[in-house]
């Protein structure tokens, strides 16, 4: 990946972990400018919780990190949500296409998640060849084992992440939302 590239994360951050900020770091060692964007309506039919919260828990995320303002969340996947008929879901080439009209650039590069990155997944992708041959792709490295379903998991049972898995920020924030509704 080159510095004057455009990174695009897309990742349904449900929640968003330590593995996403692993891949959040991995990005700004190649890359000045960093665009996050959650799912909205999930491709693949992810069951997610609401839109507006997980783009807050990526914010606090972020914050927490201390990033600059070279790193962006995205709402682009609802924005593109309202143009199509309800149950068509937002795919990666929407994004990507759309990215490049905000930026008035083709040096988009799609950051695909370790969990993406093998050829079975990325076959599933809306557009996957012309994906290819239009924007650059990067696959990161899985260097932090960290599940969004395992944290789901523990939420379900009525028990808070640990500092291993998720920031302080997205901690406190399921706790008060979800543990407390159990």
């Amino acid at each position: 990946m080159k510095k004057d590239q455009i990174a695009v994360f897309g990742s349904a951050f449900n929640p968003p972990h330590r593995g996403h900020e692993d891949v959040i770091h991995q990005i700004l060692e190649h890359t000045d400018k960093l665009v996050l964007v959650p799912s909205y309506n999930h491709a693949f039919g992810k069951k997610m919780m609401p839109f507006e919260f997980r783009v807050g828990l990526v914010k606090g995320m972020v914050a927490e990190m201390g990033l600059n303002e070279n790193t962006l969340v995205s709402r682009i996947e609802h924005d593109i949500a309202d143009t199509h008929p309800e149950d068509r879901p937002v795919y990666t080439f929407d994004v990507l296409s759309e990215l490049e009209k905000v930026y008035n650039t083709q040096n988009l590069t799609f950051v695909v998640g370790p969990d993406n990155a093998s050829p079975s997944t990325w076959k599933r992708f809306y557009n996957a060849d012309e994906i290819l041959t239009r924007w650059n792709i990067w696959a990161a490295e899985e260097r932090i084992k960290v599940r969004s379903t395992m944290i789901r998991e523990k939420l379900d049972k009525g028990s808070a992440p640990s500092n291993e898995e998720c920031c302080e920020f997205v901690i406190t924030q399921l706790t008060n939302t979800y543990i407390e509704q159990i």
